[in-house]
């Protein structure tokens, strides 16, 4: 169960990239309360075949 979710997009998206989604991670933080943090981190298919992704914040 995830209590709150973040979606983050890559800093920089070159033309011609197309959105393929976004890869998920579950990050559980300890503190007084629970608090279970999903990052979709966005995807961009490049022209060339290669891929972009937004990057999780630094912690």
């Amino acid at each position: 169960m995830v209590d709150t979710e973040w979606k983050i997009e890559p800093y920089l998206v070159p033309d011609g990239a197309r959105f393929h989604g976004y890869r998920e991670y579950d990050v559980q933080e300890q503190c007084h309360e629970r608090n279970n943090i999903g990052f979709y981190l966005a995807e961009y298919v490049l022209p060339d075949s290669g891929v972009i992704s937004a990057q999780l914040p630094p912690q």
